[in-house]
């Protein structure tokens, strides 16, 4: 753990990073590992090469259909990495944003994700996806957080949104459904990721991720809700109108080819509104409909509708916890 003791004492030299680790629970901090960057293998770098490639071909090839602020943050603060930056060059890379990077490994339980999310903190995967993996990786990986989302932090209204968003998730009530969402989707990108994985083993893991799916459908909580706004917006949302939109989805950015897919149209694209909330993703394949927001006044619209239903229910229910008004300090939901 030497490497990660240097790395968060250099952060702390940088006033965002001081002041996100400052308040950073050490229940969370046990999640982070050492980057260990000299251990990337060539295979590795040259992944990271061709996606790298690949991005910029895809920024050329589509660029009226793209968010603004993602080519100028591509541009800016990726396309200089000709390898695999290390976690200290993107924290420096992110201090004017006033976020900074920290290490982790695979997936992470969704409040620890939210939760650092919402204090600027942003988890980037060790792993990077194997190169027959090019276009979707089934485990969290350094290529989807680099490549898709990192590029949108350079816009201050995105910055916003999400760790408004992260910190309405990171305070949401769950329930152990959400838990055990969580488990079977780790348990099975992990066999999707072993090439000798028996294809029974597989069904059955796809089959308990089906089934989860279909119970929170019945009995959606908080979190789950709040979870569904972040797929369909963070990760899979378009800005705009149907005829005349920007991706800026870090899940769509990550792959061309579902880009692609996208900008000519392959799917359906519908008006973003609460029925999102009730619609669950396709982590594997190519999503059957998109959403699509006028802007991030609209997002920022939504999500206060949706906090203030859930805030009437928890109230009718008797609880004292609800989404308005999150515990995270206010002074980390102005990035």
């Amino acid at each position: 753990m030497e490497e990660l003791s240097r790395v968060e004492r250099a952060l702390a030299r940088h006033t965002p990073g001081r002041a996100a680790f400052a308040t950073l629970p050490a229940a969370w901090k046990r999640y982070f590992v050492p980057q260990r960057h000299a251990d990337y293998s060539q295979t590795a770098h040259a992944t990271w090469q061709r996606l790298l490639e690949r991005t910029a071909e895809l920024v050329h090839d589509l660029n009226p259909w793209l968010h603004d602020s993602y080519k100028e943050g591509f541009r800016r603060l990726i396309l200089p990495w000709s390898r695999i930056p290390s976690l200290l060059e993107v924290s420096e890379a992110l201090a004017e944003f006033g976020w900074c990077a920290a290490c982790v490994d695979g997936y992470l339980p969704p409040n620890v994700y939210a939760g650092l999310l919402a204090r600027g903190v942003f988890p980037v995967s060790r792993g990077i996806r194997q190169p027959e993996h090019l276009d979707f990786s089934p485990m969290p990986d350094l290529a989807h957080d680099l490549l898709g989302h990192i590029p949108m932090l350079a816009s201050p209204e995105h910055r916003q949104f999400l760790r408004r968003l992260a910190a309405a998730m990171a305070n949401a009530k769950s329930s152990p459904l959400d838990h055990r969402l969580y488990l079977a989707n780790r348990a099975n990108a992990t066999l999707r990721c072993q090439p000798d994985c028996p294809p029974h083993k597989q069904a059955a893991a796809e089959s308990r991720v089906r089934q989860i799916h279909r119970a929170l459908g019945y009995k959606p909580s908080a979190f789950t809700e709040l979870g569904r706004m972040y797929l369909w917006s963070i990760e899979f949302g378009l800005l705009g109108t149907a005829d005349d939109f920007r991706v800026y989805g870090a899940g769509l950015l990550s792959s061309p080819t579902e880009t692609r897919a996208v900008c000519t149209k392959r799917a359906p694209i519908v008006d973003l509104s609460l029925a999102a909330v009730r619609r669950d993703i396709h982590f594997s394949d190519l999503q059957s409909v998109y959403f699509v927001a006028n802007d991030y006044a609209q997002l920022e619209g939504l999500l206060t509708s949706l906090q203030r239903r859930w805030s009437r229910r928890t109230h009718k229910g008797g609880s004292t916890r609800h989404l308005v008004g999150p515990t995270v300090p206010a002074g980390y939901l102005s990035g």
